[in-house]
């Protein structure tokens, strides 16, 4: 699992995201909501291309491209 603070970095940078299933999507960060925050308890992003929302549990990588 992703922690927090590395989602937090990756906050308005371009990414390529892999999920625990092995499904790859890459975009901008355009949504970071903390554990605290979140209301499910697991810190969360959205990309501005996919309109789902990442869990960090359900994030096996994640990796800033510029």
């Amino acid at each position: 699992m992703i922690d927090s603070i590395e989602l937090y970095e990756c906050y308005t940078k371009r990414v390529k995201l892999t999920t625990n299933d092995d499904y790859e999507f890459t975009g901008v960060v355009d949504f970071y909501e903390s554990e605290y925050d979140s209301g499910s308890g697991v810190a969360e992003i959205g990309l501005n291309n996919v309109s789902t929302i990442f869990r960090a549990d359900e994030i096996k990588s994640i990796e800033i491209l510029d």
